[in-house]
Parts: structure tokens; C-alpha cells; sequence
């Protein structure tokens, strides 16, 4: 996070005084962590040639294509909560910065709407999620929560009685609309739902659930649920050559039947913590 840091104003022949600084970096460990999708009891998903053989789809792409989705959702668990311990640490897994009010938006809707925007003017406003946020980040900032956070925004109305949340054109509440040709079922394929007090939202239903049961401010790592910030400046994903897809074609030979694996190395991290900010809730009682 380099948004303390400026330049200065030196006369002619003379030399920088006082508005230097050095570059710090810090680092982060990214191993490679080994995800596998297969069948029943820990082996390969099996198919028999006569099915493969029989089959008016092309079954091969089928079964890779079920495999990759097996492995899209295990690693998008990953990425949203990850705890770091023998995983990718996730998103979430760190403490809020912000708390709303009282409980999980039970405050009225201008009372959320000002914890969000930071209206001052709002009974309970004040600082809010996006003005936490330093504007160097503002430029690619987006938020990321899942559908039913994304409901109960949807409802909110800023101070002049507009909606806070916008759909784009192309989008709509129904969930098939909301991914790129797979179901909300399936956390897979998802594109911006729309605009979020300007911002667009990235569903992701491996967030965090709106809950405050057990939380006292500010809060435990995973407790936050919505995300609002420049994610790809926050959050860093390694992912090593792709997804492989493993054929074996000998193990279960005298039962004419093929043996498939899908198999991918990724880990992330948290880079920069400054880049966006976590709200949660809190016990209120």
C-alpha cells in the first residue's frame, strides 16, 4: 500500500529534501495445493466403454466438463474462506473493519443506506463502507457477497428514494440470468449482477452468510460478508497449468471401463489488506 507516499517540488540544481520514500515489500508464501475430482470411494469416476461407445453426446467432454465444475466449486469455497491452514486463505479470512449498527441490517433503510455510503446526514451515517476505502482503490473497486446478501440490499433506497442497487440490462434477479450458462446452484460462471451504490457486485455464494449470533466487535476472521474493494490489487490467485484431466485406462480393464480424474494446483492469499474493506455485523444483545 503505497497511497501515503507523494513527490515533491525541487528547484533547479537542487536535489529531493524530504519527500522520498523506498518502496517496502512484504511477502507472502504461495504454495501450490492439489485439487482432485474423481468417482465413489476415493477412485477415478468410471465409464464403460460400452456407454462411451453408445453414447449419442460425446460423453468424454461431458465427464470433464461435470469434473471441472467439481473443482470449481471446492476452490471457490477456498478462495471466499479459506483459513490459510493447509488451503488457500481466503477473502474473508480476516478481521471486519467495519460493523453496522446493530445486528445484520435491522437498522431502517436509511440507517443501512448511511453505514454503506457514509451519508452524514443519515441518522447513523458516518465514515461507511466506501469512504473507509482510500480512493487510489475506488477506480476498479467492485463488491462481492452472495445472492440473498444481494436481496436484502436490493431493497435499500438512498436518501432521495432510488434504489441503491441497479440491475444491469442484461441481468435480472432470477439466478440463471446471473451466471454465464450454469445455475446459481452451481457457483460457477458468475458475471456482475449489477450496480451497487455505482460500484458493480460480484455474486459469489461461497461468501460469507449474513450473521451476527455470536459476534462482538469488530469481529473474528469469516465474519465479515460482504467485500468492497480493487480485488485484484487485495487478492492474489496462483493457479499452476490449468485443470489436467487424468485418463486411466488400465485399473478397471477386465470391466471395460475407463477411469477419468480432473486435477488442478492453485493457492491464494491476501496481498494487500488496504485495498478493500470487510463488513459484519454484531451482537447487538
Amino acid at each position: 500500500d503505497d497511497t501515503a507516499n507523494s513527490a515533491e517540488i525541487d528547484a533547479v540544481n537542487v536535489g529531493m529534501s524530504s519527500a522520498g520514500a523506498d518502496l517496502v515489500y512484504g511477502q507472502v508464501a504461495l504454495s501450490a495445493y492439489s485439487y482432485m475430482a474423481g468417482g465413489t470411494s476415493n477412485a477415478a469416476l468410471h465409464v464403460p466403454y460400452e456407454l462411451a461407445q453408445d453414447a449419442t453426446f460425446p460423453i468424454t467432454e461431458h465427464v470433464s466438463s461435470r469434473l471441472g465444475i467439481r473443482l470449481g466449486r471446492k476452490m471457490s469455497h477456498d478462495l471466499a474462506i479459506g483459513t490459510g491452514s493447509s488451503q488457500p486463505k481466503g477473502l474473508f479470512d480476516r478481521i471486519p473493519d467495519i460493523n453496522l449498527l446493530s445486528g445484520n441490517f435491522t437498522q431502517t433503510a436509511a440507517v443501512n443506506y448511511g453505514q454503506l455510503m457514509g451519508a452524514l446526514a443519515v441518522a447513523g451515517g458516518g465514515q461507511g463502507v466506501v469512504f473507509s476505502l482510500d480512493p487510489a482503490y475506488l477506480g476498479n473497486s467492485s463488491w462481492v457477497m452472495r445472492y440473498s446478501t444481494l436481496g436484502i440490499l436490493a431493497s435499500i433506497t438512498d436518501t432521495t428514494g432510488r434504489p441503491i442497487f441497479q440491475p444491469f440490462g442484461d441481468s435480472s434477479f432470477q439466478s440463471a440470468d446471473m451466471v454465464a450458462g450454469n445455475t446459481a446452484a452451481d457457483g460457477t460462471g458468475y458475471r456482475p449482477a449489477g450496480n451497487l451504490l455505482g460500484f458493480p457486485v460480484i455474486v459469489d455464494q461461497d461468501s460469507p452468510a449474513v450473521a451476527n449470533a455470536s459476534i462482538a466487535k469488530p469481529g473474528a476472521a469469516l465474519d465479515a460478508f460482504i467485500s468492497f474493494g480493487d480485488h485484484r490489487q487485495a487478492y492474489v490467485v496462483r493457479d499452476v497449468a490449468g485443470v489436467a484431466l487424468l485418463v486411466d485406462p488400465y485399473t478397471q480393464i477386465a470391466k471395460r471401463q475407463m477411469g477419468y480424474f480432473a486435477w488442478a494446483r492453485q493457492d491464494a492469499t491476501i496481498q494487500n489488506a488496504k485495498a478493500h474493506v470487510l463488513l459484519a455485523g454484531w451482537n447487538a444483545a
